[in-house]
Formats: C-alpha cells, sequence, structure tokens
C-alpha cells in the first residue's frame, strides 16, 4: 500500500468517518486503482476527492456477509448526522466492496487484506 494512502486510510478508520456515503459500492480489479489508488492519492494535486474506506471479503466468508449490512447501516447513520450538521469533514467518504474471488484480485488482496476476512 502506498504510504500516504495506508495514513489516510488508517486514519479515517481510526476515526470512524464512514460519513457521506449513502451506499457502498463494489469494485472490479479495473475500477481499483482508478477509484481507490489515483483518488487516494490526489491525482496529482495532493488533496484527496474523497476518501475511499475499501472492506476487502470474500464471498464464502460469514463474517463478511454478517458485516456487510452492518456497515451500510453505519454509514447511512453516519451521512445522516453529517447532513443534519452534527459534525463535518474535510474531505467526503465512500465505501467500497472488493471481492477477493474475483479473477485479478489476488494481488490487490494479498497486498491489502492479507488472508484474513473480513479487511
Amino acid at each position: 500500500m502506498v504510504p500516504q494512502m495506508a495514513s489516510m486510510l488508517g486514519a479515517v478508520v481510526l476515526l470512524g468517518a464512514l460519513a457521506h456515503a449513502s451506499s457502498i459500492e463494489s469494485l472490479t480489479v479495473e475500477s481499483f486503482n482508478e477509484k481507490v489508488v489515483k483518488v487516494a492519492n490526489g491525482t496529482g494535486t495532493g488533496k484527496p476527492a474523497y476518501i475511499p474506506i475499501v472492506m476487502f471479503h470474500q464471498p464464502w466468508c460469514s463474517h463478511c456477509k454478517a458485516t456487510i449490512p452492518e456497515l451500510e447501516k453505519a454509514s447511512k447513520k453516519i451521512a445522516d448526522s453529517v447532513a443534519a450538521g452534527e459534525f463535518q469533514l474535510q474531505f467526503p467518504v465512500k465505501v467500497f466492496l472488493l471481492s477477493c474471488q474475483e479473477p485479478g484480485a489476488d494481488s490487490i488482496c494479498d497486498m491489502h487484506a492479507g488472508k484474513s476476512y473480513p479487511a
């Protein structure tokens, strides 16, 4: 993981900032680089368009299956709090899912999630 992206994602996760995420979008191997890596690194501007949060999962994983609806609920609740003016974020946040069973996802999942799911 690129150090700037790692620290940015880590800070967001630690803060629990899933705000502005009205839905969770599924990624493909092709869209991961475009929607996560390039955006998190600011695509040359030094500032991200949004902060991406990615849940790496396996479709067979019971913990993953249980986590996805909870992630959706948390995302909506925090987005509602931002909309109500309860707190503000410097950048919007988008939540993504990447299935580690997708063809070609092995190297991405190994690099970012290891072998433990959900990650």
